[in-house]
């Protein structure tokens, strides 16, 4: 559990880095490419797992797979992609704490589709979230704003500008308000 956090949190860090604008990469084409390498790179370990009897694959028919694709596209490439549309226009740490803003929601749906009341404490913890998730984006649009009007070299997109190591060189020359 803690190394598929740790994970994430490499991924999400990475996204940041490796694309520093959202105009500077097509977010499709990223997800796209994603998903082949998963697909190659995963689909020998399915049929080996078939191959073994570890899994049994063979009552699953083209209605079952197409429910499967369905949900995949629907779930996680729709999700994943305004994600990373939010670690882009965000910072990857507003993006992420914005996903446990689904505990509110879940209280609210449960609520409403299955006429289940939240407890106190359920109540609370929702708060708790809603209250960390503003703290978090205030903070985070505060330094923005420092940045935006303090040095250029201070803000983390212009500092890209000048690392010769970066994926989006710009042309755009270099001017200091200094």
């Amino acid at each position: 559990c803690m190394f598929s956090a740790f994970m994430y949190g490499v991924y999400t860090v990475c996204i940041r880095h490796q694309i520093p604008d959202e105009s500077a990469v097509s977010l499709p084409l990223f997800f796209g490419f994603l998903g082949l390498i998963n697909m190659l790179l995963l689909f020998p370990v399915v049929v080996v797992l078939h191959c073994t009897g570890v899994e049994d694959l063979s009552g699953v028919g083209f209605e079952t797979l197409g429910l499967i694709v369905a949900k995949g596209i629907l779930d996680n490439v729709v999700s994943d992609y305004l994600w990373a549309l939010g670690v882009l226009l965000t910072t990857p740490t507003v993006a992420t704490i914005g996903l446990s803003l689904t505990i509110p929601l879940a209280i609210i749906s449960d609520l409403f589709l299955r006429a289940i009341p939240p407890t106190w404490m359920s109540l609370g913890s929702a708060a708790l979230v809603i209250a960390g998730f503003l703290t978090i984006n205030l903070a985070s649009s505060g330094e923005n704003l420092e940045d935006a009007g303090g040095d250029r070299n201070s803000h983390p997109r212009s500092s890209r500008e000048e690392d010769p190591l970066s994926p989006v060189p710009t042309n755009a020359p270099h001017h200091s308000t200094a």
